[in-house]
């Protein structure tokens, strides 16, 4: 008689910290906060709300919800903890609804315009303005504002507002015209998690020009040799094609102008590491999984690149020696998993996100 022995090798799968969010794609790292205590905030933008998590993972309460009136919105576009609250930009409402940390509403404040890019610091508020459509950026100027936008002052002018990515229709008197973009080429606002440290990055030149956090004031200039890249018309191009099908399906007729800078900009994205410091996502040509980071410390200097540019992608936040990382495989909820920062780099290579196309859609009818 011959026995056999099947040996069952299990290969552990990661831990979820937090699951059943009930957000079908993958969430942006902007879109959690991760409090020094353990427990979680994370905004829900189809419901319009926040989701609090207790330090063990479970749901504690959900704050605000949709609707114009005070601690409602409608269109969440940004959403920052700061200094021991919670503040949520609505685009609809054209405000800033201000919580505790507990999810009591505290005030709203009303902003100039609903074209704002901003940025909450240790202190007050950096921000610009675009005017003019999505596609066609106008001058403007970087400002400071205090905690309800008042005592405003300009920092810079800004000559070269851009443009912004995606496909753009308009209307005027009867007549539709249209572009596309693959690509964003318009300044861009990055506050450390901190709040003490403000960057501004050109649209189409290496330079940051950092101000500080607490007081608006100029600090320096960080700036890095870069070769101009020659821009990819051919890859704009077939982008265009697969991008507005649907458009071109819906309006046969609607003439789609692409916008294509004669080089490509310097900087992609910028994000924070582990120990804060500053990284730099660079353009390197045709940009199809290409990634090219550098970092700097909080004094401006060039140091090595530390961890993957994935894992600044889906960090949430560090707690200790803890890190939080989005997850989210496709059909299923986003979550979130707590890492050891020693094996950040190792656990996204082993649970990459394979489906990063993120939508911020909401249908609004009487």
């Amino acid at each position: 008689m011959v026995s056999l022995l099947v040996i069952i090798l299990f290969v552990d799968a990661p831990q979820i910290h937090i699951r059943d969010t009930g957000l079908f794609q993958v969430m942006l790292e902007d879109e959690v906060y991760v409090h020094p205590n353990g427990e979680v905030y994370v905004l829900n933008f189809s419901e319009s709300q926040i989701q609090h998590y207790a330090a063990d993972g479970s749901l504690k309460q959900k704050i605000g919800g949709k609707g114009k009136g005070p601690g409602q919105f409608t269109f969440p576009i940004y959403f920052k903890a700061m200094n021991g609250h919670l503040y949520v930009q609505d685009l609809l409402t054209q405000s800033v609804s201000v919580y505790d940390m507990e999810g009591k509403y505290l005030n709203r404040h009303r902003l100039d315009s609903r074209n704002l890019t901003l940025q909450r610091t240790r202190n007050g508020w950096i921000f610009w303005t675009r005017h003019g459509s999505p596609l066609k950026g106008s001058p403007s100027k970087l400002e400071w504002g205090g905690d309800d936008f008042s005592e405003k002052r300009v920092l810079a002018k800004i000559a070269d507002g851009g443009w912004t990515s995606g496909t753009w229709v308009m209307n005027q008197n009867g007549k539709l015209s249209a572009g596309y973009s693959p690509l964003e080429v318009c300044p861009q606002l990055a506050v450390s998690p901190d709040g003490s440290r403000c960057y501004y990055a050109y649209p189409r030149k290496f330079q940051i020009d950092v101000y500080d956090g607490s007081t608006g004031k100029f600090l320096q200039s960080i700036r890095s040799d870069w070769d101009r890249i020659p821009f990819d018309k051919e890859w704009a191009e077939e982008k265009l094609l697969e991008d507005t099908e649907q458009v071109r399906r819906d309006m046969p007729s609607l003439k789609i102008h692409g916008m294509f800078p004669e080089y490509f900009p310097a900087i992609r994205e910028m994000k924070f590491d582990l120990e804060n410091n500053l990284v730099v996502n660079r353009w390197r040509g045709r940009p199809d999984d290409i990634d090219y980071p550098i970092a700097f410390n909080a004094e401006g200097k060039e140091i090595p690149v530390k961890y993957e540019w994935n894992v600044l992608r889906r960090l949430a936040g560090v707690v200790g020696d803890i890190a939080y990382i989005i997850m989210f495989e496709e059909g299923g909820d986003a979550g979130i998993a707590k890492v050891e920062v020693a094996n950040v780099n190792q656990f996204v290579k082993d649970y990459p996100v394979t489906d990063w196309e993120v939508t911020r859609n909401i249908n609004i009818s009487n």
